[in-house]
């Protein structure tokens, strides 16, 4: 069974993400999110059942995985675990950062959130699960800023 608090984190951290973007992309306007489009040429999607489909596998289910895994579960680790929490927090939340190009800024605050999920439940499942939910809700942005431009 699953500890109460653990819900209470995923809320917490969902509006976290919710406000630090409408910061980022809507007051400070840093950031764009309709930037991803071209990112990923997304532009030039045919939007049949089998492409929507295999881009929210790909986007939604696969990714994030493979992220949590990577950034938490191994370079987060491996730098705690050799110098400490702080440096690995730092870093790995940098860098996940880094390689969300043209997110730069929200997605650093977005791996953080995730790190301190894993670290309050000691489990990966949290960080995926919510890293899921937030790039399903992206995808389908993305999607309606794509058909609305056509």
């Amino acid at each position: 069974m699953t500890d109460w608090k653990t819900y209470v984190y995923l809320i917490l951290s969902f509006l976290i993400f919710f406000v630090s973007q409408f910061i980022i992309m809507k007051l400070l306007r840093i950031e764009d999110g309709v930037d991803q489009i071209k990112t990923f040429s997304l532009s030039d999607l045919s939007f049949n059942w089998l492409s929507v489909s295999l881009l929210y596998l790909v986007f939604t289910i696969l990714t994030p995985i493979k992220e949590e895994i990577i950034f938490r579960g191994i370079l987060f680790s491996f730098l705690k675990d050799r110098y400490n929490f702080w440096i690995g927090f730092v870093v790995s939340s940098v860098i996940f950062g880094l390689l969300h190009n043209g997110h730069t800024i929200s997605i650093t605050i977005i791996g953080a959130i995730f790190l301190l999920l894993y670290k309050l439940t000691k489990s990966l499942v949290v960080p995926i699960l919510l890293h899921i939910i937030w790039n399903a809700i992206a995808i389908s942005n993305l999607l309606l800023a794509i058909n609305s431009q056509s």
